[in-house]
C-alpha cells in the first residue's frame, strides 16, 4: 500500500510558476512493504488449451490442479485464474464455471449437494460411468455451450500439454511501514 499527499502550508508563499498559487511543500506519505521469504515447489503438470467456444474467455489453457478436488475428481484452472472445469456426476459431464468475481457460481457453489449443483456455461459429452471421468475432458468431441437458455453442441480443438504448476510457501512475512509527515522540501 502506497499514498502520499503534499500539503501546502497555511503562510506559504503564492508562487508565480504556479500560476499564483502556493506550493505544496510539506510532504506525507506512508507506505508498507511486504517481504516474503520461503521457497518454491516446481511440479509438472497437465494442460488442455482450448479453441471454438464462443465465449472467448474459455479460449485459453486450463492446468490440472489435483489437490483441488471437486466432487471427487481434479478440478482445471485457467492461467488467470478466473474460470475451471469440474466433473458433475450428476449429469456426469465436465462443465466450465467462472470464480464469483468474474460473474460465475463460484467453486464451492457447484459441488455435489451446492446452492448452483451441476451449474456452468458449457459441457463434454457425457462420461461413460467406468470410473475414469478424466478421459471426457480430454477429448474435443460432444462438447456443447449455453447460448440463449439452449444447450448447443461445439466444434472444439482440445489440445493437451505439459505445464508447470509453481507452489510458493512462505516461511515467514516481514512487513515495513515507513511514514513521513510534516517533512518540508
Amino acid at each position: 500500500r502506497f499514498h502520499e499527499a503534499w500539503l501546502v502550508p497555511v503562510d506559504a508563499p503564492k508562487e508565480p510558476s504556479e500560476g499564483g498559487r502556493p506550493r505544496g511543500s510539506v510532504l506525507d506519505r506512508e507506505e508498507r512493504r511486504a517481504t516474503l521469504v520461503g521457497s518454491v515447489e516446481d511440479k509438472a503438470a497437465v494442460a488442455l488449451s482450448f479453441r471454438g467456444f464462443a465465449m472467448a474467455a474459455l479460449n485459453q489453457t486450463f492446468v490440472e490442479v489435483p489437490d483441488r478436488d471437486l466432487n471427487g475428481q481434479p478440478s482445471w484452472w485457467s492461467q488467470d485464474g478466473q474460470y475451471f472445469l469440474y466433473y458433475s456426476p450428476q449429469y456426469l459431464h465436465w462443465k466450465a464455471n467462472a470464480v464469483r468475481s468474474a460473474g460465475g457460481d463460484g467453486a464451492g457453489a457447484v459441488g455435489v449437494g451446492g446452492r448452483r449443483d451441476g451449474c456452468g456455461f458449457v459441457h463434454s459429452g457425457q462420461v461413460a460411468d467406468d470410473g475414469r471421468p478424466p478421459t471426457a475432458v480430454l477429448s474435443d468431441a460432444g462438447w456443447h455451450e449455453l447460448s440463449e437458455g439452449e444447450w448447443e453442441p461445439v466444434q472444439l480443438t482440445v489440445a493437451a500439454a505439459l505445464a508447470k504448476d509453481l507452489r510458493f510457501h512462505a516461511n515467514s512475512v516481514e512487513v515495513e511501514v515507513l511514514s513521513t509527515f510534516g517533512e518540508k522540501t
